[in-house]
C-alpha cells in the first residue's frame, strides 16, 4: 500500500464528516477480484483504517468511508460473497457500532452467480445490451470485460421489473461493472489455480482469445488481469504457484510482465511451506517499468519455518537477493532466477550450443506395439546395426536401432529398442520428415523425462530416435564427443536447474547451453569425451542385454 504523509495543516486535528484536510483526500483503493470469504479484505480494512486515523479521521467516520470509497471485492460464488459481505460488515462494526443500522451503507462487493438466469428476450434497448455481456459471468468471473453502452444510466433510472431480469440482478450487474471498470492503487488476491485441461470449453476458448500468453493456467490469467486492473504506479499482489517463474509455457507472459512492469518484492516458498504440495510465489508487481530497479527476493524453505512463522526474515544466505529483472532477460527463456551470480548471467554472452549443433525431437510411430521391439526379440540378420553405414533405403522390412530415452546413464548405453523400417520408412506416417537429413548419423541423445540429474549418451551411425530420446548433431566446428562432454558436466546441470527446473528436458533447453570455444580447450574436452564414451561402451557391452 502507498503510505500517506501525516497531516501538518492547521485543520488536521479537526474531526468530523464535513471536514477533510486537502492532504488526506487521496487515499488508496484496493480490490480482491477473487475474494473468497474475504480474509484479505478484512486485513486490508485494518490497513486502510491506520491510514485514515493517521490523517486525523475518527474511526467511526473512517469505517464508513472505507466501505463507500476504498474497499472492493468480487467472487464467482454466491456463498463466498455472503461470507465476505458478513466479514467486512463485522469488521466495519468493530470501528462503528451503528453502521449496520444504516441500511443504505453497503460494501462494494459483488458476485457473478446472482446475475445468472437472466432472460434478455424480455428486456430491450440499453438494458438488454448491457445484460447480454453477463451470459457466461459465472464461468469467466473477474476475467470478463464489461462495458456500459451509451445511455445506460437513463435506461436504469427508467427500468421496471420484468419477467426477464429482476432489480436485484440488475443492481448486481451494475456493481460488477463498477468493480471491473475502474483502476485500483492495489490489487491483491489468491487467485484460483486451474490448468487448461480442467477448463470447460467456454472458459478455454475465452482465455485462449483474451489471455494467449497465460492460458496454460487460470492463476496466470489473473496475474495479467491484476495488472490490467491496477493504476499506473499501482501494485498487483498475487499468491500463486511458482510455475510461471520458470516454465516455457509462460515464457511470453514473463517477458511481457517484466519488460512492461516491475517486480517490487517476491517471496518464493518451496513445497509444503504453505501447507500445499507445490511451491508458491507471493509477488508484488508495480505497474510500469522502472529501468534498473532492484526488487527484493526471499526464498523460504520448510526448515526455515517454526510454528508457521519464519525463524528469521530475511533468511541469512538463503537465496536472499536484490536484483533487477533486466538480469533475467539475459538468460534463455527469461526465468525469474533471482539467486544466480553475475558470472552465471555473463556466461550467456557467449554463443550457445545451437550455434554449433542441430537438435530435433524424434519421430512418433503412432503404433509402438507394431513398430517397436527390443533388439533381442528380432532375427539378428534383420538388424540394421550389422549393416554399419550402408543406406537403409536399400533394404525392406528391417529393424533399425532406436533411441528411446531410458534411465540415468552417461556417455553410452540404453541401446535397447529397434524400429521396424518398411519401404524406406513411408509407413511411418507421423514421422517428422524435416529431420530426415539426419537419419542414421552419429549424435548425442538424452532422456526427455528424468526425475534426477540430466544425462546424455553418444550413439554411432545407423540410429533413429524417438521423442523420448531426442537427439543433437554436431556441425563441422565441434564434435559429438565435445557435445556429450559439455552436456554431461556439472556446469550444464546447474544451468538446466535454472532454465528448466522440471523433469522434462526440451530441445530448446539443450541448445541454450553456452559454449566457450577455443582451440586448446575444445580439443582437450573432445578427447576426454571420447575416452569416457569408450569406457562407458565397454561397460555397457559387458552385459548380455547389449547389442554388439
Amino acid at each position: 500500500m502507498r503510505g500517506v504523509q501525516k497531516c501538518t495543516c492547521a485543520g488536521a486535528s479537526l474531526r468530523g464528516r464535513n471536514f477533510v484536510p486537502l492532504c488526506c483526500i487521496k487515499l488508496d483503493t484496493a480490490t480482491d477480484p477473487c475474494m473468497g470469504s474475504g480474509h484479505i479484505l478484512v486485513y486490508a480494512f485494518d490497513v486502510l483504517m491506520d491510514i485514515y486515523t493517521f490523517c486525523g479521521w475518527s474511526e467511526r467516520d473512517a469505517a464508513l468511508s472505507i466501505l463507500q470509497h476504498n474497499l472492493f471485492g468480487l467472487d464467482i460464488d454466491r456463498r463466498a460473497y455472503q461470507l465476505a459481505y458478513f466479514a467486512v460488515m463485522m469488521k466495519a462494526r468493530q470501528y462503528n457500532r451503528s453502521i449496520i443500522k444504516n441500511g443504505e451503507v453497503q460494501p462494494n462487493l459483488a458476485n457473478f452467480a446472482d446475475v445468472m438466469g437472466v432472460d434478455t428476450s424480455f428486456v430491450s434497448g440499453r438494458i438488454r445490451e448491457f445484460a447480454e455481456q453477463f451470459r457466461f459471468a459465472d464461468t469467466y468471473g473477474s476475467l470478463m470485460e464489461v462495458t456500459a453502452p451509451d445511455g445506460l444510466d437513463g435506461a436504469v433510472s427508467e427500468f421496471n421489473v420484468s419477467f426477464g431480469i429482476s432489480r436485484r440482478q440488475l443492481d448486481m450487474m451494475l456493481r460488477i461493472y463498477k468493480n471491473l471498470s475502474q483502476k485500483y492503487d492495489v490489487v491483491v488476491t489468491n487467485p484460483p489455480y486451474m490448468g487448461s485441461s480442467g477448463m470447460n470449453a467456454d472458459l478455454s476458448d475465452y482465455v485462449k482469445k483474451y489471455f494467449p500468453d497465460s492460458k496454460s493456467d487460470l492463476f496466470a490469467c489473473f496475474i495479467e488481469k491484476g495488472i490490467e486492473l491496477a493504476k499506473t504506479g499501482g501494485y498487483n499482489c498475487m499468491v500463486t504457484m511458482q510455475s510461471w517463474m520458470f516454465l516455457s509455457s509462460f515464457e511470453n507472459m514473463r517477458k511481457k510482465l517484466m519488460l512492461t512492469n516491475t517486480i517490487s518484492n517476491l517471496m518464493h516458498m518451496e513445497n509444503i511451506v504453505m501447507g500445499i504440495a507445490f511451491g508458491t510465489a507471493v509477488t508484488a508487481f508495480r505497474k510500469g517499468h522502472i529501468e534498473g530497479y532492484k526488487g527484493t527476493y526471499n526464498h523460504i524453505k520448510l526448515d526455515d519455518i517454526e510454528n508457521s512463522v519464519p525463524k528469521e526474515f530475511p533468511v541469512t544466505g538463503n537465496r536472499f537477493a536484490q536484483v533487477s529483472t533486466e538480469n533475467f532477460s539475459k538468460i534463455p527463456g527469461m526465468p525469474v532466477a533471482y539467486w544466480v551470480s553475475e558470472n552465471f548471467v555473463r556466461a550467456f554472452e557467449n554463443k550457445n550450443l545451437g550455434d554449433y549443433a542441430y537438435s530435433f525431437q524424434g519421430m512418433i510411430t503412432g503404433d509402438n506395439n507394431y513398430f517397436l521391439r527390443l533388439w533381442y526379440e528380432n532375427n539378428k540378420n534383420k538388424l540394421f546395426v550389422n549393416l554399419k553405414n550402408e543406406d537403409a533405403s536399400k533394404f525392406n522390412d528391417i529393424w533399425i536401432p532406436y533411441n528411446k530415452g531410458g534411465g540415468f546413464r552417461k556417455w553410452y548405453g540404453n541401446n535397447e529398442y529397434t524400429l521396424r523400417w518398411i519401404y524406406n520408412g513411408t509407413t511411418l506416417t507421423r514421422a517428422r520428415t524435416e529431420n530426415r537429413n539426419y537419419y542414421f548419423k552419429e549424435g548425442v541423445t538424452w532422456s526427455f523425462i528424468t526425475s534426477g540429474s540430466f544425462s546424455c549418451r553418444y550413439f554411432p551411425n545407423g540410429y533413429l530416435w524417438d521423442v523420448a530420446g531426442s537427439s543433437v548433431f554436431a556441425n563441422s566446428e565441434i564434435s559429438v564427443y565435445y557435445i556429450c562432454a559439455l552436456l554431461n558436466c556439472k556446469v550444464s546441470q546447474k544451468i538446466f536447474n535454472v532454465i528448466n527446473p522440471t523433469i522434462n528436458y526440451q530441445v530448446q533447453n539443450i541448445i541454450s547451453i553456452p559454449v566457450v570455444n577455443n582451440n586448446y580447450s575444445t580439443k582437450k574436452i573432445e578427447d576426454l569425451g571420447e575416452e569416457n564414451v569408450k569406457l562407458s561402451k565397454i561397460d555397457w557391452d559387458s552385459f548380455e542385454t547389449s547389442v554388439i
